[in-house]
């Protein structure tokens, strides 16, 4: 398999056991190009406040 495939942001990016992905996802978090959904579940689309969330 090719080492150096372009890092393209799907609608819903799953979490892997690999290391290096984990890191990667984690800094896309961090800079909120990424959203986590659910338990290892993200997606860089924005659809406003989260629900659950009633901070306000």
């Amino acid at each position: 398999m090719e080492k150096n495939i372009p890092f393209r942001l799907q609608e819903v990016v799953f979490s892997s056991s690999d290391p290096s992905i984990s890191k990667r996802l984690a800094m896309l978090v961090n800079t909120g190009k990424l959203r986590k959904i659910a338990p290892r579940i993200y997606t860089p689309k924005s659809y406003g406040r989260p629900r659950g969330n009633n901070q306000t």
